[in-house]
């Protein structure tokens, strides 16, 4: 995962020694509609200057919010990963048998008829076949739905982006525009209260699918029907299943930042590095939660066995809670509803899609 924050990097200049930008303070609030935190940081750039910008992201009165998306570029066999929790890094599971997911009916118009729908439904049932005989988890394909997009409505989402690689305008707040190597966001709010019984429960998860900067297509294992006139095209089951990875739980098979902060997998060891790419076993690359994929790939469309065993060891048949019922929506824009002095608080945590490694070209923007 690559964490799209603020870069704290070191700069150089032949005047006077490299200074690390340094963040001075923070200033976090909601947006007016209650659906998105952003964050005011004063920074010292590595020239003396002070600077204040605006990033998506932050934390206010207990609910936290983090976008971690994931970038063009290309682990021995590791065990599996999981997404932790904002606060402690707990590591974060559903609470019941299946997870509902409701595309939203606007679809792409980069795919002929129905064939998105039918892409993502496939998606779903690659995880369901993969992970049946050890797992009491069922990924339920919703009937496509008008509005439905990115928040905390107790609605899991996947929505096309089209006109701009943005998350819409929340409230009094701008639109959040992604970069243009990220693919696909999955943005997941998850219980965020220390010691709770039920910190790292998900609650909620979306997807969202860059159709500006890519084709999105359907039967690369064949031909990529699209379309799309980006001629970076991709494969949308292979993308989506990496997705519901997130959505269920699963984190990135290797590590893209220092070392010293790699989470560790399910057996306590520390994930892998991403780069250099050549380093990584072929195993590993191969994982559908590896978070690159190459033009046209179709890899990953099939959970191998690191993938299998994070879901199986999550969500084990003889665990079962039997309750498969759709999340409940929020009773408000902050806690969850009637839970008294326990009150669970929110993280919204956005992992990041796999994402495109582009060819080497220059391209026209």
């Amino acid at each position: 995962m690559i964490f799209a924050t603020v870069a704290v990097c070191v700069g150089v200049t032949a005047a006077a020694p490299a200074r690390a930008e340094r963040v001075l303070s923070e200033t976090s609030r909601w947006s007016s509609d209650h659906k998105r935190i952003y964050t005011d940081r004063v920074i010292e750039r590595d020239d003396g200057r002070i600077d204040t910008v605006r990033v998506a992201g932050g934390s206010v009165d207990g609910i936290a919010m983090v976008q971690i998306p994931e970038f063009a570029g290309v682990p021995p066999l590791l065990g599996f990963v999981r997404t932790g929790s904002k606060t402690r890094g707990v590591p974060l599971y559903w609470d019941r048998s299946c997870v509902f997911i409701t595309p939203n009916s606007a679809g792409t118009s980069q795919i002929a008829g129905s064939g998105e729908f039918d892409a993502l439904r496939r998606a779903t049932e690659n995880w369901n076949t993969a992970v049946g005989s050890c797992s009491y988890m069922k990924l339920m394909y919703q009937t496509p739905e008008a509005g439905v997009d990115v928040a905390y409505d107790g609605k899991n989402a996947v929505v096309f982006r089209e006109d701009k690689w943005c998350t819409p305008a929340h409230g009094d707040e701008p639109e959040d525009c992604h970069d243009p190597n990220i693919t696909a966001l999955t943005t997941v709010f998850h219980v965020d209260t220390a010691g709770a019984s039920n910190e790292g429960q998900i609650l909620d998860a979306d997807i969202e699918i860059n159709s500006v900067d890519f084709s999105m297509a359907i039967g690369c294992e064949t031909q990529c029907m699209t379309l799309g006139t980006s001629l970076d095209v991709e494969d949308l089951e292979n993308t989506v299943t990496h997705e519901l990875g997130h959505v269920m739980g699963l984190a990135h098979t290797c590590w893209p930042g220092a070392p010293a902060d790699a989470p560790v997998d399910d057996r306590g060891d520390k994930v892998p590095q991403c780069f250099p790419v050549s380093a990584l076993p072929q195993a590993v690359r191969d994982t559908t939660m590896f978070p690159f994929e190459d033009p046209r790939e179709f890899k990953k469309r099939t959970p191998e066995a690191d993938d299998i065993a994070g879901i199986c060891g999550v969500y084990p048949k003889a665990s079962d809670p039997n309750l498969c019922v759709p999340a409940d929506p929020p009773s408000d824009g902050c806690a969850v509803g009637g839970r008294g002095p326990g009150a669970w608080w929110l993280v919204l945590l956005a992992v990041g899609a796999v994402a495109r490694r582009r060819p080497r070209r220059v391209r026209a923007r």
